[in-house]
């Protein structure tokens, strides 16, 4: 899990936890989780492990091929 530095009121340094999660990390919440460069929603089991996303994976439209590697996040879906 990525954190985000930021500052109270008052100046002082904070961080504050994102939700958003690398391929290779520890599912901690179950949920249905999306895909941050392409917006595929998929439900992942608490104690899993983020896999890449396949949508991503099969897009060949990106240059030599490649997918995003470096963004290949997912993001907690919030529920209202």
């Amino acid at each position: 899990m990525f954190t985000n530095k930021t500052f109270n009121k008052t100046g002082e340094k904070q961080e504050s936890a994102e939700t958003v999660f690398a391929v290779g990390s520890l599912v901690k919440e179950a949920g249905e989780y999306i895909c941050v460069p392409c917006g595929r929603k998929q439900y992942f089991e608490k104690g899993a492990m983020f896999t890449s996303c396949f949508s991503c994976m099969a897009n060949k439209k990106y240059e030599d091929d490649r997918f995003f590697q470096d963004l290949e996040l997912w993001e907690k879906v919030k529920t209202a």
